[in-house]
């Protein structure tokens, strides 16, 4: 192992791992094992897929709000629903009622 240099010699198997790893993050650096261009194109892409799954958030967000204010009118519609059926059958109680009363009276 004379070509190495002494302190990689003498730290052993993790002191080439990391001249290893230096080397390799200074090469991605400088543009040599990945060019310029490329990480560009792929920074690119990535910057579209967020802005259209950010699209698709806003777009889900949107029609929960919808979603929400129709159950609001459906709830408020039902009730006044509730209150007019409630009182007609009060209503139809009491004619009911006074025309029983009136045929008792006839009778």
């Amino acid at each position: 192992m004379e070509w190495l240099p002494a302190a990689v010699a003498g730290g052993g198997p993790w002191a080439l791992l990391g001249g290893v790893v230096v080397t390799v993050v200074g090469l991605l650096l400088k543009g040599i094992l990945v060019p310029g261009p490329q990480v560009d194109r792929i920074v690119k892409a990535y910057e579209t897929v967020i802005a259209a799954k950010t699209d698709d958030v806003t777009a889900w967000k949107t029609a929960h709000a919808l979603e929400v204010e129709a159950n609001k009118v459906l709830r408020e519609q039902n009730g006044k629903l509730l209150e007019h059926s409630a009182t007609s059958a009060q209503a139809w109680r009491s004619i009911s009622k006074a025309a029983e009363s009136r045929a008792d009276e006839s009778t």
